[in-house]
C-alpha cells in the first residue's frame, strides 16, 4: 500500500527514509521493524561471504539464482517478509 509497486528496492528506500527521519528527530519510530543483525543473518542463510551489500541486494541475488530474472523484485519482496518473520522468531 505504501510502496506503490511490488519492489524490494522500493521497500528498502521506504525503510531507509523512515529510519533517517527518526534519526533527525522528525518522527519517532517504535522498535518495529527490528533489523539489528538482519544483514548478517541473511548472509549466513544464503551463504554469502560478507554482508556489506546489505539484506536487499543479498535477497535480490538469491532470488535471481532461484527464479532467474522473472519478476525478481516481487519474489525478493515476498521472501523478505518470510525471512524477517523467521529472523524474529529465533
Amino acid at each position: 500500500m505504501y510502496l506503490g509497486e511490488c519492489s524490494i528496492r522500493v521497500l528498502r528506500g521506504y525503510i531507509g527514509g523512515l529510519q533517517h527521519l527518526d534519526h533527525l528527530g522528525a518522527i519517532e519510530l517504535v522498535s518495529e521493524p527490528e533489523f539489528g543483525g538482519f544483514h548478517e543473518w541473511v548472509r549466513k542463510k544464503y551463504g554469502f561471504h560478507e554482508s556489506t551489500s546489505g539484506w536487499c541486494n543479498m535477497l535480490l541475488s538469491a532470488e535471481t539464482v532461484a527464479n532467474g530474472f522473472h519478476d525478481v523484485e516481487a519474489h525478493a519482496l515476498k521472501q523478505f517478509f518470510k525471512d524477517l518473520e523467521e529472523f524474529r522468531s529465533q
